[in-house]
């Protein structure tokens, strides 16, 4: 049911430019988008994994599975097939503020700004949203936006 909902979502999110404060500017250091995990090897694919670990996505929505707005605020995929979020979830009166983290893998990209990838929750704390919870989707970077068509 989960990947249903996700199925007819899609969600934009923005980058953060690297050099502003915040998640952004402390994951942008010397080496903190080497690439060195498992990724395709093709130079498309490689070009991909640079440019989405260089941004950081901003304000991306989802749907857990009990219907409540799972906002993450920064979502910042790394070039080690590791992912970090914070945000909130909003169940409409009260928000509750969440973090997550997990891995992440693509299939060989489209083109060095479009590739399909399906990222794994390893660790939540958000409320309806569970450990092994799986999300694919389409990415498409234009500029600075990192944009999901979910799968």
């Amino acid at each position: 049911m989960f990947g249903i909902l996700f199925a007819s979502l899609i969600a934009c999110g923005g980058k953060t430019p690297p050099n502003s404060s915040g998640d952004a500017a402390a994951s942008s250091g010397a080496g903190a988008s080497a690439v060195t995990g498992d990724f395709p090897t093709d130079a498309a694919s490689r070009a991909f994994v640079e440019a989405l670990t260089a941004r950081t996505v901003t304000d991306f929505h989802a749907v857990d599975s009990g219907g409540a707005q799972v906002i993450l605020s920064t979502l910042q995929f790394q070039g080690d097939n590791t992912w970090v979020a914070e945000g909130y979830v909003d169940a409409g009166e009260e928000q509750m503020e969440c973090s997550e983290r997990g891995t992440w893998t693509m299939e060989p990209a489209r083109s060095p700004t479009e590739a399909t990838i399906e990222w794994v929750i390893g660790s939540t704390d958000c409320i309806g949203r569970s450990e092994g919870d799986t999300t694919r989707a389409l990415v498409t970077i234009t500029g600075d936006d990192v944009e999901f068509a979910l799968r």
